[in-house]
C-alpha cells in the first residue's frame, strides 16, 4: 500500500516538473533532478522495505575517521 502512495507522488512529481523542464529546454537540469529523483525513490523505497540504511554522520565518520588517525600519528612524530 505505501510503495503505491510513493509511486503515485513520485508520479505527480514527475508529471509537473518535467515537462516545464522540457518545454524550457533545460535538459542538464532535467537530468540532474533526474538523477536526484532515482536517488529520492531508492531511498524511499528502501526506507518503506525497511532495509538498513547509514545515517549521514556514520557515513562522514567512516570517511573521516582514518583521516584523522593518520594526521595524529603524522603530527605525533
Amino acid at each position: 500500500m505505501y510503495l503505491l502512495l510513493l509511486f503515485i507522488a513520485f508520479a505527480l512529481i514527475i508529471a509537473t516538473e518535467v515537462p516545464r523542464l522540457v518545454r524550457q529546454d533545460k535538459y542538464k537540469e532535467l537530468l540532474v533532478f533526474s538523477f536526484l529523483l532515482a536517488v529520492g525513490i531508492g531511498l524511499s523505497i528502501a526506507e518503506i522495505l525497511n532495509f538498513s540504511l547509514l545515517n549521514p554522520t556514520q557515513i562522514s565518520e567512516w570517511i573521516f575517521k582514518p583521516l584523522g588517525e593518520v594526521m595524529v600519528d603524522f603530527l605525533s612524530q
